[in-house]
């Protein structure tokens, strides 16, 4: 056996003994989230959202540059571009690169290859503000996010200079969202995440995302939550 052929049966070996660990302590203990879950398909969950009658924006997942440009003049150059998987993080000198949320407009497409690589594109909805709702066990914690106030925020809050300035207040959520989001959660089998959604100025919600690691602190912390604490209750089996 080749040394690379060694690496790789090892590495092989090694992750299916953390797999099995992990169902182990899943299947025999209360869990928050699950380890088989730890990445969404963005896509099959928009479709599962849609089919449960939650509002989402009109997209289109194409490696043709004549469609995309037909799906802006549709939706008035008003479209945004982002990754279908997990936003990409790339470290060159000394530097940290992330992709971020972008408007995209019809030329911007003329010297960009989109041959090979299917472009998600989505149309923009024009926000009142951005929603993160934490999700634990059929409960939510929401905060609703100005992120508008911030020019370099707007597409984005990710890629605000200064969040600083970007005002985030607890929110509720309307009855009837949260029992269709209790849905989603239920067939997509999750029973933690965090979810984003954007109010439009016409104030219909739509949903943008799941999340499936969480990430509680940008949501707990500004809103007072201590999800910590919720968090800690709900694994020891405390109401």
């Amino acid at each position: 056996m080749k040394q690379n052929e060694n690496v790789d049966y090892l590495s092989v070996e090694n992750q299916t003994f953390e797999d099995s660990v992990k169902f182990y302590f899943e299947e025999n203990s209360k869990a928050l989230g699950s380890h088989k879950k730890g990445v969404l398909n963005k896509l099959r969950v928009l479709d599962t959202a849609r089919n449960l009658d939650l509002t989402i924006p009109d997209y289109i997942l194409s490696n043709s540059k004549n469609s995309i440009v037909k799906f802006l003049k549709e939706k008035g150059e008003r479209v945004i571009i982002k990754p279908i998987s997990d936003t990409a993080t790339i470290q060159r000198n000394n530097k940290v690169y992330t992709t971020y949320t972008s408007e995209i407009i019809i030329n911007d497409l003329h010297d960009a290859n989109v041959r090979n690589y299917p472009v998600f594109c989505q149309q923009k909805i024009e926000k009142e503000f951005e929603i993160r709702s934490f999700y634990l066990d059929g409960k939510f914690s929401s905060m609703a996010i100005f992120s508008q106030m911030e020019d370099t925020a707007i597409v984005d809050f990710r890629a605000s200079e200064n969040k600083k300035n970007v005002r985030r207040t607890p929110y509720i959520l309307p009855e009837e969202v949260e029992q269709k989001l209790r849905k989603l959660m239920q067939a997509i089998g999750l029973n933690t995440g965090s979810i984003d959604l954007i109010q439009s100025t016409d104030g219909e919600i739509y949903f943008l995302e799941v999340n499936p690691a969480g990430q509680i602190g940008m949501t707990s912390t500004p809103c007072n939550y201590y999800l910590e604490r919720q968090i800690a209750k709900f694994l020891i089996g405390i109401e």
